[in-house]
């Protein structure tokens, strides 16, 4: 789900992911993605991440959630969860649970 935040942000307002693929193709999703958030100054969407403690897994997921840090576009919400108590296996279940109080919780204002 982060490569369809990256590259077609308008699919969704909600965007998930439980141990993003962030390696994958030599993680050009992470050294591209400084530049395509520079590109989307006025999206209004919530990202919710998190990362098991799979070997690298966390490392790189870090790396996105740094560059999320310094830059981020104003109106995107988004939130990254350390699950290092969990494997790739066991992620999906508790890392669901944590998105769906945080993310999707019901507006009281």
């Amino acid at each position: 789900m982060v490569e369809t935040f990256l590259l077609e942000p308008d699919l969704f307002d909600t965007y998930l992911a439980f141990d993003p693929s962030l390696w994958w193709n030599n993680q050009t999703l992470v050294k591209e993605a400084e530049d395509k958030l520079r590109n989307r100054r006025n999206i209004r969407k919530t990202l919710y991440f998190a990362s098991s403690d799979e070997k690298g897994l966390a490392e790189i997921t870090q790396r996105f959630a740094d560059i999320l840090s310094r830059s981020a576009p104003s109106g995107l919400h988004w939130h990254y969860e350390r699950m290092l108590e969990e494997k790739h296996s066991t992620i999906f279940h508790p890392a669901a649970l944590k998105a769906f109080r945080a993310m999707l919780k019901p507006n009281t204002g």
